[in-house]
């Protein structure tokens, strides 16, 4: 005879069951693929509801909550071994799984990967560098300042670092923290490297290359298209120096013809790739003619009137 189930799991077995029945009477599924995941979805409250009713899901034990049973699981599956989402989801528990995963990559450093259908252990001992990397992130998402100046703290504090999409979002603790960062750039000068300055980046990885502003008024108006354009054109060196991409070498896109003296800013043509410091010598350069030659012409215009 099946032992009756305890008293203080007959409630929450009933809330997953309303939970499930929620889940599939919901509407507004518009493919196949959103059917299928929201029957997941309840088919993983069910289960809850039977392991509670079964006398087999209590409240973990310290150091047995959801996030170490995932741990668990995966340093059992072993190392570059696929595991789905689903059983992450039977495995933990809950339905917030996926944080969970994240915060073991996130803030402990365990090397877990995802590949769009299933995830991958790569290593059966944590990553510290990236573990200290997210309490710094904690400890200035903490600060009263605001999301740029959080960006800006934790870039400086990491400078000549690879710095993740991810976890500037989380120091910024808003959505549009890519525009932060543009800002940082454009508006207030900060070398800030993506994938179109430096190949060796992905999409979602920034470096700040100096902790202090660098870029003048003419590099931040440079859009990002042309930049890359030129950049590529030129093979990621400066056509100076013979200088590379790389830790602390901040490329630029230089122009041949300033805007001021009507330079286009669209033109790949009149642009070349220059280190950070040529461009800093011959825009130095330029900056001495044209004020030779408006000293001329001011000459001229004052012996005119003379």
């Amino acid at each position: 005879m099946r032992d009756e189930p305890p008293n203080d799991s007959i409630e929450p077995a009933k809330e997953a069951l309303a939970r499930a029945r929620e889940l599939l009477e919901a509407s507004g599924l518009d493919s196949a693929e959103a059917i299928i995941e929201r029957a997941r979805e309840a088919m993983a409250e069910l289960e809850r509801a039977e392991r509670m009713v079964g006398g087999g899901e209590r409240p973990a034990p310290p150091g047995k909550g959801a996030k170490n049973r995932i741990l668990a699981y995966f340093l059992e599956r072993g190392v570059d071994v696929s595991v789905t989402g689903q059983e992450l989801r039977r495995i933990s528990g809950i339905q917030e799984w996926a944080r969970r995963v994240r915060e073991l990559r996130v803030e402990e450093g365990w090397d877990i990967r995802y590949d769009g259908n299933a995830y991958r252990l790569l290593s059966r001992e944590p990553n510290e560098e990236v573990a200290e990397a997210w309490r710094l992130a904690h400890s200035i998402r903490g600060t009263s300042l605001g999301a740029r100046e959080r960006i800006l703290r934790y870039l400086q504090a990491r400078v000549g670092q690879i710095v993740t999409s991810e976890l500037l979002q989380y120091v910024a603790g808003i959505q549009e923290h890519g525009r932060r960062i543009r800002e940082l750039r454009t508006e207030l000068g900060y070398p800030i490297s993506t994938y179109i300055d430096r190949p060796d980046l992905n999409q979602d990885e920034y470096v700040l290359e100096a902790a202090e502003p660098t870029l003048d008024v003419t590099e931040r108006q440079v859009s990002e298209t042309l930049r890359k354009t030129v950049f590529e054109r030129d093979g990621y060196r400066c056509v100076l120096c013979g200088r590379e991409y790389g830790p602390g070498a901040l490329l630029t896109a230089h122009h041949l013809v300033p805007k001021i003296e009507g330079g286009s800013d669209t033109d790949p043509e009149n642009f070349v790739t220059l280190c950070h410091r040529d461009h800093a010598t011959i825009t130095g350069e330029q900056q001495k003619e044209l004020l030779k030659r408006r000293r001329r012409r001011i000459g001229e215009n004052a012996s005119d009137e003379s």
